[in-house]
């Protein structure tokens, strides 16, 4: 369930920062900002729509996967677009960063869920969703706390991203132990 959280933490805090970097500082409209996010919402929604269609090895890589794409995604898209923002250089990190997302969570929930007795499954359910929410304002105090402490909103972003990639790293290291635990109870899984 950690892996989860952290990945849907580092989501929350970098849907914030990108939004307010891009109103802020490269005087997006709302408008423009909320666009900007389509390529991630692509990537995301395809991988999300699909993922239960892959060989079964591949089903149990994408946690591992999917953070670190998660976190090159949007550590490329800020070293990419940051200071001057390229809507056509910013599509892929954005979509690789949005399946990375997907892939960090989806088939790792699905797989901790089928796995759970009837009689937790309620219990795993309230982790499912209070603890991605808890998640997220821990994420947003914290890092929105670096974000707003830098010098200048290209410099909190790009902190901030960094804080992502060391999260999104825990998060990996915590899909592979989740994996390794799902693996040693049904080896035929």
């Amino acid at each position: 369930m950690a892996a989860c959280w952290i990945t849907m933490g580092c989501y929350a805090v970098f849907v914030l920062t990108l939004t307010l970097h891009l109103q802020t500082t490269l005087s997006f409209s709302p408008l423009q900002a909320g666009l900007a996010f389509v390529p991630y919402t692509l990537g995301f929604g395809a991988l999300s729509l699909t993922w239960n269609r892959y060989p079964p090895r591949l089903v149990r890589a994408l946690p591992i996967a999917g953070p670190i794409a998660f976190a090159a995604g949007v550590t490329l898209l800020v070293l990419l677009c940051g200071a001057r923002w390229q809507p056509v250089g910013s599509v892929p990190p954005l979509m690789l960063a949005g399946a990375g997302h997907a892939a960090g969570y989806s088939p790792l929930i699905a797989s901790i869920t089928a796995r759970v007795e009837p009689w937790l499954a309620s219990a795993v359910s309230a982790l499912n969703a209070t603890g991605p929410v808890l998640a997220g304002v821990i994420a947003l105090a914290g890092l929105g706390s670096v974000y707003f402490a830098a010098p200048s909103s290209a410099d909190g972003l790009l902190r901030v991203v960094a804080a992502l990639a060391a999260l999104l790293g825990i998060g990996t290291v915590c899909a592979v132990r989740a994996t390794l635990a799902i693996r040693a109870v049904a080896p035929s899984a």
